[in-house]
């Protein structure tokens, strides 16, 4: 048997071969969906009374108050359980066009009637719920075509007074909940229990994130800071080594400095240690020609000319042909012995140096 399925109210749906097994087959109000937006309350119950003329007590088609048209459904309860089981059976699941005629749009010829449980059920309840509505029902007093219609065992409408009070609900008495039960309320206090324990746990559950969040956030804190002091390290470190270069540069320029100044330094010890030689030399030869002044006769031979008396005797320094050869001159040069030397240490220039 297929069974028409419709999703969160299948609870309350029938088998369609057997509609009488449904889970509450006492219900008599039902949802009559898909019905075109075009149709009036009068359309409507000319439709009913076709097949089910004085058979239902209770019809309202709710309009939309913007653009004056119904909202695509209806609520009718019918006076009989075995009564809806046939409206069921002649509206759900048929194409609107056959069972809802008068209309023929793409919409609607697409459209089938379904047939659903109302959730409230009963003409008094229904008209009762609509009473505490305030704004519809003054929506209801400015439009009175709009308003429910309940009838009479004949089939004839009851007029709706829309100022009369609410009536009082009067129905079945609470069942007693089973959590009321004393067999029940050990297991509730248990269940009480057992939620505040979880709460608990939840709660600790909580705390422990939260401090781990917590080390986790002064851990990165740490790890920053050593990375800062890491970088300030190597930071330092980096100066050092250059600090360290320029010292070292000025090191070896003083070096070098210091080298050139010690060469110089050495050059000018040579060269007084060779004036001082020179001097010392100076100071002899001039010792031995003051000694050999004061007493020529000691040094000098007996045929001793000086060199006035060698060059005014033209005699002994001209040859015979009346010029002087060149080989007597050495000869005569040679007889100036020391002081022949002399002259040379007398005109020997003063700025002299040893090499």
């Amino acid at each position: 048997m297929a069974v028409h399925n419709m999703g969160m109210n299948s609870m309350w749906q029938y088998n369609i071969d057997d509609p009488g097994l449904s889970v509450d087959p006492s219900f008599t109000t039902v949802m009559l969906r898909n019905i075109p937006n075009k149709y009036t309350t009068k359309m409507l119950l000319n439709v009913l009374d076709r097949r089910f003329a004085k058979q239902y007590d209770y019809v309202y088609l709710p309009v939309d108050f913007v653009n004056h048209c119904n909202v695509g459904y209806a609520f009718i309860n019918l006076r009989s359980p075995e009564i809806r089981i046939r409206f069921y059976r002649h509206f759900h699941a048929q194409k609107v066009k056959d069972v809802l005629p008068g209309f023929n749009s793409k919409k609607v010829l697409k459209q089938v009637c379904e047939v659903n449980r109302a959730k409230v059920q009963g003409s008094r309840e229904n008209i009762r719920r609509i009473k505490q509505m305030s704004m519809l029902m003054q929506r209801l007093k400015e439009h009175p075509d709009w308003v429910p219609l309940t009838f009479d065992q004949n089939g004839n409408a009851i007029p709706l007074d829309l100022d009369a009070s609410v009536e009082r609900y009067v129905g079945p008495s609470r069942p007693k909940k089973l959590y009321d039960m004393p067999m029940y309320q050990g297991i509730q206090h248990q269940m009480q229990q057992a939620v505040a324990q979880q709460a608990v746990q939840q709660a600790a559950q909580q705390a422990a994130v939260a401090a781990a969040a917590q080390q986790h956030q002064a851990a990165a804190a740490q790890q920053a800071a050593a990375v800062q002091q890491a970088a300030a390290a190597q930071q330092a470190a980096v100066q050092g080594a250059q600090q360290a270069a320029a010292a070292q540069q000025a090191a070896q320029q003083h070096a070098g400095s210091m080298s050139s100044t010690m060469n110089v330094m050495q050059q000018l010890v040579l060269q007084q240690q060779a004036q001082a030689a020179y001097n010392v030399a100076v100071a002899s030869a001039t010792a031995a020609a003051v000694s050999a002044a004061s007493s020529p006769s000691d040094y000098l031979p007996s045929d001793y000319l000086s060199p006035s008396d060698f060059y005014s005797n033209k005699e002994n320094s001209v040859s015979s042909s009346g010029s002087t050869t060149a080989s007597a001159l050495p000869q005569e040069m040679a007889k100036f012995g020391k002081a022949a030397t002399y002259d040379w240490y007398q005109h020997m220039p003063l700025n002299y140096q040893f090499q």
